[in-house]
């Protein structure tokens, strides 16, 4: 009986990550057609929400496993998925904050992008954010840095 309890219990948990999961996949959809509509804020707003869901989730390397249930725990796939979705969703405020000219939100939504994964395009946003702040010399660094992890980009 306790088997049984338990697996189910793992199960509801698996549901309600996956449900957030999916909430998240689906709010960063709606932010997305904001952003094609050039609706800026309520793409930011959209993409804000996001981080409900998925913040305070843990993982098996998380150091705050330890006050999770075992069963609440995201799997690898969960784990890599959520941080796949916060990356990309940083690098969209990025990209909001720079269209709205606010350049400051910008570098500290590259930043975390960043935080989440290399990639050439944050690094390409945070240049574009510096630029625009006329500091050339960090925006430099960002762009050397984004040809280091994408030399072909």
């Amino acid at each position: 009986l306790r088997r049984i309890l338990k697996r189910r219990s793992m199960e509801a948990n698996q549901s309600t990550n996956t449900s957030k999961i999916e909430t998240a996949k689906s709010l960063k959809a709606e932010g997305n057609d904001f952003f094609r509509n050039k609706e800026y804020q309520k793409a930011v707003g959209k993409y804000s929400k996001i981080f409900l869901y998925v913040n305070g989730l843990q993982t098996a390397q998380s150091e705050l496993k330890q006050y999770s249930k075992p069963d609440e725990i995201l799997n690898d796939g969960e784990a890599e998925e959520i941080t796949e979705i916060k990356r990309t969703t940083y690098l969209n405020m990025a990209a909001c904050f720079l269209a709205l000219e606010k350049y400051d939100k910008a570098i500290e939504k590259a930043k975390a992008s960043l935080e989440q994964g290399e990639s050439a395009k944050g690094y390409y946003r945070l240049a574009l954010a510096q630029r625009h702040l006329n500091n050339y010399e960090h925006a430099e660094e960002a762009l050397n840095l984004g040809l280091k992890v994408d030399p072909e980009n």
